[in-house]
């Protein structure tokens, strides 16, 4: 219901002030989050929720396993993410990101990076919450990748905090989570994005964790592109330390992902 209803609103406050009609859907996408989680039966356990800072404008950073932190994510605290392009065509999310503005990257055209960034200054300037992951795609859970840095440009930029978080499922319908049911929940590698859906539909209930650590400002100079990637490092550090104890089966590794760990 949530679904449906956002869109026409959004579209006539947008008749009037596009800006307000962003900051509309970024406020709704908590709600969109919760009617999701519902449908999904997701139950979450957050650890670190001190942490999430009181004014919004931030920029949210994790690990990346799949849609269900999205979901998981956005019910928590309302963000707006940086997606793949492909994510448009996805059943039921895609619109759902597609209506909530989303910033959507095509990884074949390069040298679009400018436009993404001035996208999330004006986003973040306006208040709004942006989740992105540094890893830049999906991984079975066992290693973090290296964080690719240009997307910290904005919260440098503007001096606004990052966010570090991890997210990792507990239970797949009260049974612990384990090598062989993990796939269940997470989607990565080169799953087909329909049938993993349906097939979570019919589980049960997944309980998630979600671990959020301090938020960090970052303060480099914005020309010096090995301080960008430092700071990069350095929050990846920042997530690691947050999966580890949420992740039986994470080894830390970067480079090669470890299928049957």
């Amino acid at each position: 219901m949530v679904v449906l209803i956002v869109p026409p609103i959004k579209g006539v406050i947008r008749l009037f002030s596009l800006d307000s009609a962003h900051r509309f859907v970024f406020r709704a996408h908590q709600y969109v989050g919760l009617f999701l989680r519902v449908a999904y039966g997701i139950k979450i356990k957050v650890i670190g929720r001190e942490n999430i800072p009181e004014e919004n404008g931030f920029l949210i950073v994790g690990n990346h396993i799949g849609y269900v932190e999205l979901i998981s994510l956005i019910s928590v605290l309302p963000a707006v993410f940086v997606a793949k392009e492909e994510v448009k065509s996805w059943p039921l999310l895609g619109l759902v990101f597609r209506v909530g503005g989303e910033v959507f990257v095509d990884r074949d055209s390069g040298g679009r990076s400018d436009e993404y960034v001035a996208t999330i200054v004006d986003a973040l300037s306006q208040g709004i919450n942006i989740f992105f992951s540094p890893e830049g795609t999906t991984s079975n859970g066992t290693i973090l990748r290296r964080f690719k840095s240009p997307l910290f440009v904005p919260a440098n930029h503007l001096k606004r905090q990052v966010l570090p978080f991890a997210f990792y499922p507990d239970k797949i319908e009260n049974k612990p989570v384990t090598l062989e049911n993990r796939d269940k929940v997470l989607w990565h590698s080169n799953m087909s994005f329909g049938p993993h859906l349906i097939k979570l539909l019919k589980l049960k209930s997944i309980s998630t964790v979600i671990n959020f650590g301090e938020a960090i400002v970052p303060d480099y100079e914005d020309c010096c592109v090995e301080a960008r990637r430092e700071f990069s490092s350095q929050m990846r550090q920042k997530v690691d330390e947050l999966y580890r104890p949420i992740n039986p089966f994470y080894t830390g590794g970067e480079e090669e992902e470890i299928l049957n760990v």
